[in-house]
Formats: structure tokens, sequence, C-alpha cells
């Protein structure tokens, strides 16, 4: 009889569906909980002290957006503020405040055109080589930024000639080379970049975010990104030639830069633009190998960078181009870069002294013709 009753309250077991239900509440409550975690985490000790969705609001996908041939453009009159650091475009969408164009003949008009060293990542708007050298030229001379991060000779060119018109420009200035570097060594190259360049854009620009990105999600990027740049393995790496990892010149890829380099010219011939080329520094510091420069190693970067140096002032030569020789024969050191190529406000200010009478010379020799 005992034996009967113990039978009747020993439970059933549990079917194979309440099994998977159960299993699921306890994967979503044990998720809940780790990602609250992470939350704490990165609003109490991660470097903005934010909470993950308002990092996300004013993270840098906000400051860009989508274009049908450069991938991605500034967007109009965005703000952002990042570990004190304010960058703004304005209604043009170019780095800076509000700009007046004034195509009276009143005004000497100046472009600027590069990559992330051009727009200046990581400095105020008014630390930018662009903003110093405005102001030092004074009353009666522009400068407008068209640097965007990423860009290489291949979006500038296109730039060149869709958009410079917009405040017609009397000289355009290029400081170009480090990006363009990044397609060293890279297999089966495409003469407009667009296999490994242009999509490499895309993360870039935070062009593939339109979702706030869980804390758990961005700890595990971040977890994976520090990870990979301690093994100096870059984030989106494309085949590599044998040549890569050596010290040698992608001579294919080059010719694609010395041809870039030509047609920019070119057009700026066409439109009545004078051209200064200025070759890009880098630091000489003893630094990690550039995780965008995926298939260079560090001790190599600065030949390489001699090599883009090289080949532009070539160029400049053979197409009768003023070449930034002041700027070639600076000495900028390690302490004047946050990284390999990106300048303190003080070196940019620095390198705008520099432009600036290379362009007192450039319009001297205009006026004396």
């Amino acid at each position: 009889m005992a034996k009967d009753e113990s039978k009747k309250r020993k439970r059933p077991p549990l079917s194979t569906q309440k099994k998977l239900i159960f299993t699921a509440f306890f994967f979503a409550a044990l998720f809940l909980f780790v990602e609250l975690g992470a939350q704490f985490t990165y609003r109490f000790f991660g470097a903005e002290r934010k909470w993950p969705i308002v990092a996300w609001w004013q993270d840098l996908g906000q400051m860009f957006e989508r274009h049908p041939f450069l991938v991605g453009v500034p967007k109009p009159n965005a703000v952002i503020e990042r570990f004190g650091i304010r960058i703004t475009h304005n209604e043009h969408g170019r780095r800076g405040p509000d700009e007046v164009i004034d195509l009276s003949t009143n005004v000497y008009r100046i472009a600027t055109f590069g990559g992330s060293s051009t727009y200046c990542t990581g400095v105020e708007d008014k630390n930018t080589w662009p903003n110093f050298l405005n102001q030092m030229m004074g009353d009666g001379v522009s400068v407008h930024n068209f640097g965007v991060p990423g860009y290489t000779t291949t979006e500038n060119l296109i730039q060149t000639a869709l958009l410079a018109s917009e405040v017609k420009p009397h000289l355009a200035i290029y400081y170009e080379g480090y990006n363009d570097a990044r397609t060293q060594h890279v297999l089966g190259l495409r003469p407009d970049y667009s296999h490994y360049h242009g999509p490499s854009q895309i993360p870039t620009l935070r062009l593939n975010q339109t979702v706030p990105i869980l804390a758990t999600v961005k700890l595990y990027r971040g977890v994976v990104y520090r990870l990979r740049k301690s093994m100096n393995a870059p984030v989106v790496k494309p085949p590599a030639k044998r040549s890569a990892g050596t010290r040698a010149v992608d001579e294919i890829a080059m010719s694609i830069y010395r041809r870039n380099l030509e047609q920019i010219v070119a057009l700026c011939h066409a439109q009545g633009i004078r051209v200064m080329f200025v070759p890009q520094q880098v630091s000489d510091g003893d630094l990690p190998a550039a995780e965008n420069l995926p298939h260079t190693r560090a001790q190599d970067i600065n030949f390489i960078m001699d090599a883009h140096n090289a080949t532009m002032k070539e160029v400049a030569n053979e197409q009768g181009v003023y070449f930034a020789g002041r700027v070639e024969a600076a000495k900028f050191t390690e302490k004047d870069f946050f990284d390999w190529v990106h300048m303190t406000a003080e070196a940019n200010e620095r390198l705008a002294g520099l432009l600036k009478a290379e362009i007192e010379d450039l319009r001297s020799a205009s006026s004396n013709r």
C-alpha cells in the first residue's frame, strides 16, 4: 500500500517540449544577467563612462552616410563628442564649422583633399591643419576641407571631378599616400580598388551599424579586436601576393597610385585649378604593425611611404605642378603623432605653417609671370 502511494506521489518526467522551454528560459536569463553586467561595466569602467545605447547614438556611424559613388560621405550638420573631442560637419558635409563659400574674385579659395589625416581624426575642429591654414592665411583666403577618413586618391579623384566645382578653388592641396599604401601586395588588385578598399570603407565609416549594439556584443568585439591587435592581425585581411610581408614595392599598386595622381592633375587643369602635392608624413616610432596596412610589416612602413612620396614627387615634376618640399624636408617624429599617421594639434599647426610658406611661394611665382 505504501509503495503504491509513493508511486503516485512521483512527478511524471518532463516532456521534451517543456525541457526545451525550460532550457530556453535558462539561457535567456543567463544572457540577460551577462548583458546587465556588461552594461554596468561599460557605463562605470569604460573609457567614455556612458551607457552603450548613448555611445551607439554618438558613434562615428552617426557622422557618415552611404553614397552611390564614394561608398560613404560626411553627413551634413552632424556633431559628435567622444573622449572630450568635438567633431562637427557643416551644412556642406565637410569637417569644421559653418563656412561661407564666397565665389567672388576677392577671395582666394583653397580645397584640401586626403583621408583621415586631412579630415584630422583625433583633434578638435579648431586643431585640424586645414583650419590652422585658414587662420594663418588671413583675410581674402578661404580653406575648405574635403578630407574623409579612409579616402584614397581614387575617392579624391572623384571628388575633384564632381565636387570641387562647388567651391571653385584656385588651389587644390592633396595630402596623399598612406591610404593608397593599403593596397600594397593585395592579390588581384583592381584598378579602382573596388574589391578590397571599397568594401572596407563600410566598417571604417560605421555604415553597417544600423541598430544599437548590445553591451555583450561590444565586449566580445572589444576582446577579439584587442587579441587581433596584440597579434598584429589586420581586421580586414585581403588575399596576399607572395611578396607580402617583405621589403618590396608592389609596382602594380604603385602604378595605380601614379595614374590616379596624373588623372587628378588633368582634372584640375581642365577646371583651371592649380595643384599642390604634399607628401604624407608618418611616425618614426617603434609601433606595432598598422592594421590598415595588412601586408606591410611595421619595420617597412616608412620605406613604403618613402616610395609613395617619391612617386608623388616624380608625378609633380613630370606634370609641372607644385610639390611641397618643405614638408618633405621636415622632421616629424613619434611625438607628433597619436599613431602611425594621425597628427597632434601641435603637429597640425606646424604642418599648416609649412604649407602657408609653400602657398606664398606658389602665389608669388604666379604673380611674377
